[in-house]
């Protein structure tokens, strides 16, 4: 062992317990990015992404929702530190007044509480939220040439109807973080 390599492990050893709490928290935002964000929520490009790295099938069901009929739904989770990710996602139509809208849910959850996954989750799309209350943030949004940019609530149905439009929801209470891209098109 060199001498740098000995500091820099004393130096670890001295690192509070948040410093490794923050690896947890860039692996819920990268999981995320990769298999919500990358996809846009596509219900089979979710499953192919999640077909490895150690997702695991789970039986953990989604609450279900009478304004959705959903064809296809999934279960997996994965450990990361001592968290445990849970991913559900589905897709099927919602029922409307002015008829049925295609709808994915894409949705990461950590057993873990991460006050900090709303300003890295902010950072990461590039906007400040479009409601912010205590623990809950939305961001409306829509995909354009691949990337997901800000919609105004204003111009959500004119989003609708030129290929649709999603909502990012950024949630931490005291034992969870969640993280969900639902998706709506005609």
């Amino acid at each position: 062992m060199n001498r740098f390599t000995i500091l820099a492990a004393a130096a670890a050893l001295m690192l509070p317990a948040s410093a490794f709490a923050a690896n947890a928290t860039d692996q819920v935002a990268a999981e995320f990015e990769n298999i919500c964000g990358a996809t846009h929520g596509n219900y089979v490009k979710v499953l192919s992404a999640t077909t490895s790295d150690n997702w695991t099938d789970t039986q953990v069901t989604p609450e279900p929702d009478s304004t959705v009929s959903v064809t296809a739904e999934t279960a997996r989770e994965k450990p990361v530190g001592d968290a445990t990710l849970t991913l559900l996602a589905s897709q099927g139509l919602r029922h409307t007044s002015g008829g049925d809208i295609a709808q994915t849910v894409c949705k990461i959850s950590s057993n873990k509480p991460d006050p900090a996954i709303g300003s890295q989750m902010q950072s990461w799309l590039g906007f400040a939220p479009d409601s912010d209350a205590q623990g809950l943030s939305v961001y409306y949004v829509h995909f354009v040439d691949g990337k997901l940019e800000h919609v105004p609530q204003s111009g959500l149905q004119a989003a609708l109807n030129s290929g649709g439009f999603a909502f990012v929801k950024v949630q931490t209470d005291s034992d969870a973080t969640i993280l969900v891209l639902q998706t709506y098109s005609k």
